[in-house]
């Protein structure tokens, strides 16, 4: 009777919400998710919000980044400390889990939203549960969430389900228990949250986790599944709470949020391109002197001004009524803004007779694409309302040419670029330590012997690292590819990180190259051939690449180790709608396992990178050890998202499990996709706005 009456309590506080509501971002939980407390709401977080929190109480910490990857889907990492984790006052525990949330019904005059989800869905099991839940406003500001959950969230006072479900066997954990989804005892839970003000609010809620394993070795006591708590928020972004857990326990929360579509400052801080010079009446065909020494010294004015915006011009050629100009973008996130750069110095230097702009940009020396533009279309359309659709409705982009008459511009930058600058990596979610660091200096060069053809190279110095703090890895059957890291960190330290050799080819329209050769990585070396087929109006690429490596000395040195393999991949890339972009490469790995990784990634308009990844190869499980395959996230921030200013440098940061052999990939800077993707069609349609910045 008792359980069917907490059963109804939690039904029942959905089916009162009869109210209109209003939406507003949701109150993020102890499990840094959208929530109440500990328990989870149907409420989704605005489309590409990104949630980061931490949140501790005596048994737990968590550290969790929650991604709302479309309106309705939303997908969390989150690292756990379980402090006294075997009750007896020693044994610490860290843990890795995922979750997935999915948006059923959105909320409605009448009708709450709904929505199902899973909690550390492939992890050790430590968290597991599963859930549908439902949650409606009374008022602007007030809201009720009522639900229904099984694994930990069916714990408390729960009532047999619909199959039983099968003893917890996470061995390595990182494998979705298909098995157990909503299997077993199932219980309510539910609560209510009230908006004070517009900075504070009050949350309460009747928890169904009865925390049984803890209790059950002592670590935790549970004496009521009541909480209760308050949040401040002193900005929209920052919100700061504080709990009363089960009647036992106090527990603390900070979250801040960011939305990638947004900018962090206020507009940009562009430099001001120069006008378009609008030429005379009737000069339009006026005939210009097309001698060597007049071109030169066009190329010559062209090239110096483009230069100091940043753009570096390779070559130029002239007809009676065209120019034709390749050049690399160093500056411009988008290459549309550069274009538009280019179009605007162009009018300013070339003759009056000179009507057609043909404006090729470069990636590594090599030509990505042509865009036809019309000089007086941008006389007409500067200054118009619709000047930037209309210059788009009337250019044309197709693939670049061959070579043909171009000459050689003046150069401007120097073939050989060296700096020192210093360097920091944080080292996550080692099975005993949850992180490490290393910072020290990393000196780098480049020489550019021709534009595609590029020897580079980098060393790095630690000057403070706490790598002896790192634990264990488990011992593996497979050659030490990647779980030797900390060796090469050690004994490397001071040798040579990079060094090597790549040369770039565009063979046709719609086939782009590449060899690299020499000390590819820091743990191997040899020589790395792709090839990519990416016509440019076409959504899809497709690549192969082979590679002949050896493995190198720990000393980092010229020398190498007794274990050479030969990897490889094929490799299909895709762009959707709303900017996500699918990536599957299947092929033969470094420690020569045989599998496929698939990658999804939500790409935005000002750069920034949000994805998810996943390897399975023929590595059993146990072979490969803790965390039973590779998988992990990746976040890509750019530069001037933060500071305004232009640029084309960004952050990459990937949190995943550990370091291991299986599904390990030869480390190659600068594949094909990524450089000549730049340039495609599809990447003009998104930010072709940035054309007249």
């Amino acid at each position: 009777m008792k359980n069917r009456y907490y059963l109804w309590l939690g039904v029942s506080a959905t089916a009162i919400a009869t109210i209109a509501a209003a939406q507003e971002t949701p109150h993020y939980s102890l499990y840094g998710t959208p929530g109440l407390i500990e328990m989870p709401s149907a409420f989704s977080a605005p489309d590409a919000e990104i949630g980061l929190s931490y949140n501790s109480f005596e048994l737990q910490q968590r550290g969790t980044l929650t991604f709302q990857i479309t309106p309705r889907l939303s997908g969390s990492f989150r690292y756990t400390h379980f402090d006294n984790y075997t009750g007896n006052g020693v044994d610490d525990t860290y843990d890795r889990s995922f979750d997935f949330q999915y948006r059923l019904l959105d909320e409605s005059e009448w009708m709450p939203a709904v929505a199902v989800g899973l909690r550390d869905f492939a992890g050790t099991g430590l968290l597991t549960s599963e859930y549908v839940v439902a949650s409606k406003h009374l008022t602007d500001d007030i809201n009720v969430t009522g639900g229904v959950g099984w694994g930990r969230l069916g714990s408390y006072n729960g009532v047999s389900g619909f199959a039983e479900r099968p003893a917890n066997d996470y061995e390595n954990g990182g494998v979705p228990a298909w098995d157990q989804y909503f299997r077993g005892d199932m219980a309510a839970f539910g609560g209510v949250e009230w908006q004070i003000t517009p900075q504070f609010a009050m949350v309460a809620e009747y928890s169904s986790d009865a925390y049984t394993r803890e209790t059950d070795n002592g670590s935790f006591e549970h004496n009521s599944p009541f909480n209760f708590g308050v949040t401040y928020t002193p900005t929209d972004r920052i919100a700061i709470s504080a709990y009363s857990l089960y009647g036992t326990d106090v527990g603390l929360s900070f979250t801040t949020t960011l939305n990638p579509k947004y900018r962090a400052t206020v507009g940009g801080a562009d430099p001001a391109p120069l006008p378009v010079r609008v030429r005379p009446a009737g000069s339009q065909n006026e005939v210009w002197a097309r001698t060597p020494e007049v071109e030169s010294a066009l190329r010559t004015a062209v090239t110096q001004a483009l230069a100091a915006d940043g753009i570096v011009v390779d070559s130029m050629s002239f007809t009676d009524d065209q120019v034709r100009i390749r050049y690399t973008n160093n500056k411009y996130r988008a290459e549309v803004q550069a274009v538009g750069h280019v179009a605007r110095t162009l009018t300013q230097a070339m003759p009056n007779g000179i009507d057609d702009f043909l404006i090729e940009p470069m990636r590594n020396g090599i030509p990505i694409s042509a865009t036809l533009i019309h000089r007086s279309d941008l006389e007409q359309f500067e200054t118009s309302a619709d000047g930037t659709a209309e210059i788009y409705r009337r250019s044309l982009t197709t693939a670049a040419g061959p070579r043909g008459d171009l000459v050689d511009a003046p150069q401007t930058e120097d073939r050989f670029t060296w700096g020192i600058v210093p360097y920091g990596e944080v080292i996550l979610f080692d099975s005993q330590n949850p992180g490490s660091f290393e910072a020290g200096l990393q000196a780098s060069f480049e020489y550019k012997i021709e534009p595609n053809l590029v020897l580079a190279g980098s060393v790095k110095k630690s000057v403070y690292d706490n790598r002896d703090q790192l634990g264990t890895i488990k011992p593996s059957t497979l050659q030490p590819v990647r779980r030797n890291a900390p060796i090469y960190a050690e004994e490397g330290d001071g040798g040579i990180e990079r060094l090597s050799l790549s040369w770039y080819g565009h063979p046709s329209a719609d086939l782009y190259s590449r060899v690299t050769l020499g000390y590819i990585e820091q743990m191997h070396g040899g020589v790395s051939t792709e090839l990519l087929w990416h016509p440019l109006e076409s959504r899809l690429a497709l690549g192969a690449e082979l590679n002949y490596t050896a493995q190198r000395d720990y000393d980092q040195g010229f020398g190498f180790q007794d274990y050479e393999v030969l990897s490889g991949h094929m490799s299909a890339y895709y762009e959707f709608d709303q900017g996500f972009h699918a990536t599957v490469h299947a092929g033969r790995y470094l420690a020569g396992d045989w599998g496929a990784t698939v990658a999804l990634d939500r790409e935005f308009d000002n750069g920034w990178k949000i994805g998810a990844y996943a390897t399975l190869t023929d590595v059993p499980f146990d072979d490969f050890g803790e965390g039973s395959f590779d998988k992990g996230i990746r976040v890509t921030i750019p530069f001037d998202w933060i500071t305004g200013q232009p640029s084309r440098l960004e952050n990459n940061t990937t949190l995943s499990s550990l370091t291991r052999d299986g599904g390990a990939r030869l480390d190659v800077q600068d594949r094909l996709y990524e450089v000549v993707r730049d340039g495609d069609i599809t990447s003009y349609d998104a930010s072709w706005g940035r054309f007249w910045r």
